[in-house]
């Protein structure tokens, strides 16, 4: 199992993204946001 670091108070920790298009919606966001996403596979819902 990964570790998980503590995020601060009132930081977001993670964001769900509803699509029909998953790689365009990763891509949008990463380049808009500088987000790295992740995929947490079939046990966190995708």
């Amino acid at each position: 199992m990964p570790e998980t670091a503590v995020s601060a108070p009132g930081k977001p920790a993670w964001a769900d993204l509803s699509t029909t298009d998953a790689a365009a919606g990763k891509t949008f966001y990463s380049k808009l946001f500088g987000w790295q996403p992740e995929d947490q596979g079939p046990e966190a819902g995708g």
